[in-house]
């Protein structure tokens, strides 16, 4: 990966195949998209809102029976950064 001096990076499906892409800003050349390109994949996406129907910062939520994961919407990662305002979980050959 060459990307000089960069100055954030956040997660995201950027061609919504399941896969999560990262997006990297650089001070001197812009923005990179990495894609990633493994395998089959297959997530769950959700916008999750309060009563008030706006993002639930700091909602947790659970997908699976066995092995569940668990995933927190965060407002801001890193440094210059923020991910999509969406819960991600990748089920991979389990299904939705």
């Amino acid at each position: 990966m060459n990307t000089p001096d960069g100055r954030g990076v956040t997660r995201l499906d950027y061609d919504r195949d399941g896969h999560l892409d990262l997006l990297v800003a650089s001070s001197a050349a812009g923005y990179h998209l990495y894609e990633n390109r493994s395998g089959d994949g297959r997530a769950v996406q959700m916008h999750v809102l309060d009563r008030n129907s706006a993002l639930a910062h700091g909602a947790t939520v659970r997908i699976g029976s066995n092995g569940s994961q668990w995933r927190v919407l965060h407002a801001g990662t890193d440094f210059h950064a923020q991910d999509q305002r969406l819960i991600h979980v990748g089920v991979g050959s389990r299904g939705v």
